[in-house]
């Protein structure tokens, strides 16, 4: 875990990226975030400390951690007044989808109240199955692969699904959810699919 946050704050390049943790390392990071995740509401209310504070909201990276990287420099790393909500689709169709996961994992245990993920389709066991993500685990990890990608599915299940920052700007994937599964941002469960 500190490995990847040291290798994000550096600025290294993609390719100097340990592509494949030890699988102690992977399911100690996983279960700290799941923790840190499955105690959030479904809905997220994110307050900002103060007017300085800036919340920048990212959606859809798809494994594309050459964009998060660029991201993170040219808006600046998660801080006491730098707000990140990363709306949904970590994964799926990019080569880099498991890193650019657990690179925001690292983010979030490291900074719980200022990185915040939140769920989209594709962190589905249907997506996963179909779009790439299963296949690039299976591929990284070997015979450890189905255990690993286990895990990201329990710990997409944690993942909130909405946030409402500030009180003024509301954030799902897709937008509004139908009217039967409002009532779902006031419970504690999160369902197995969204």
């Amino acid at each position: 875990m500190i490995l990847a946050f040291d290798w994000s704050s550096k600025n290294l390049p993609p390719s100097s990226f340990l592509s494949v943790f030890p699988v102690p390392v992977f399911d100690a990071l996983v279960l700290t975030a799941s923790k840190i995740l499955h105690k959030e509401p479904n809905c997220l209310r994110i307050e900002t400390p103060d007017t300085d504070s800036t919340v920048v909201v990212v959606g859809d990276l798809h494994g594309q951690l050459h964009d998060l990287l660029f991201l993170f420099r040219d808006a600046g790393f998660p801080s006491e007044n730098r707000i990140f909500v990363f709306d949904e689709d970590y994964v799926d169709r990019g080569a880099w989808g498991l890193e650019t996961f657990l690179l925001l994992l690292a983010w979030k245990v490291f900074m719980p109240h200022r990185v915040y993920l939140l769920r989209g389709n594709h962190e589905s066991k249907y997506c996963t199955s179909t779009y790439g993500f299963e296949k690039e685990v299976l591929a990284k990890y070997g015979d450890k692969g189905k255990h690993v990608y286990r895990k990201c599915l329990g710990c997409f299940e944690g993942l909130p699904l909405a946030s409402i920052i500030a009180e003024r700007v509301y954030t799902a994937h897709g937008g509004a959810f139908p009217q039967h599964y409002r009532h779902s941002f006031q419970k504690d469960e999160r369902e197995e699919e969204p």
